[in-house]
This record gives C-alpha cells, structure tokens and sequence, in this order.
C-alpha cells in the first residue's frame, strides 16, 4: 500500500511531544448573510464564524444559534439545509431574508509560523 498526498500522514516533532497531522484535515466556517432576495446568496455579512469547526453539524449548530438571536425569526424555526460538495446553503423557515452559508476548508500543511 503506498500512501497518496491526499492521505499522507506526517509526525511532526515539537519538543517533547509529537502530533498525528492528516493532510486532508478538514474545518468548517459559517457565515450567516442578509439578502432581499433569498434565492441569491449575496448581500451584507451579519455574522461568520470566530472559531473553525471540525464538523458541518458543529457549524449547522453555530447557525441555529444565530438564528435564535435574531428578532425578525421564529426561536423554534427551522433551516432548511442544501447541500453541494464543500458547501451547505441554509434557509430560514421563518425569515426569507438571511441565508447562511458553511463551506468546508483544508487546514494548511506543515507546521505553523512562529509567532512573534
């Protein structure tokens, strides 16, 4: 069996400890966006993520959080999810006017810089 970049797996040594990293690590964003015409995703960016998630459901989560905050939506409303490839448009159930977005990303290669 020969290992593909894709599936590449490297022990990086740090110190004392050494960590597993997979080069196809995926993250997940979310970007939450008021529209005025909720089959086109575009317009203003109210809310993204501060913190990359390891799954889609972690990052669906992020949204229905969002959701609940806002005051032009129903608390207990739901999202209707489409899903293509790396990405995933959400639809509010009770308000037209936000979209939300999570898209998945690849964490970079190697190690990180040194931090000043």
């Amino acid at each position: 069996m020969s290992l593909t970049p894709y599936r590449t797996v490297a022990l990086l040594a740090n110190g004392r400890d050494a960590m597993v990293y997979r080069s196809d690590r995926v993250v997940w964003g979310a970007v939450l966006f008021r529209t005025t015409n909720p089959e086109v995703v575009e317009g203003a960016i109210v809310r993204r993520s501060d913190r990359l998630h390891w799954t889609s459901e972690a990052a669906k989560e992020e949204v229905l959080g969002w959701m609940r905050e806002l005051a032009q939506t129903n608390p207990t409303g739901e999202i209707e999810w489409q899903s293509a490839e790396d990405v995933a448009i959400g639809r509010f159930a009770s308000d037209a006017n936000h979209v939300a977005v999570i898209r998945s990303m690849l964490l970079p290669l190697g190690k990180s810089p040194r931090m000043k």
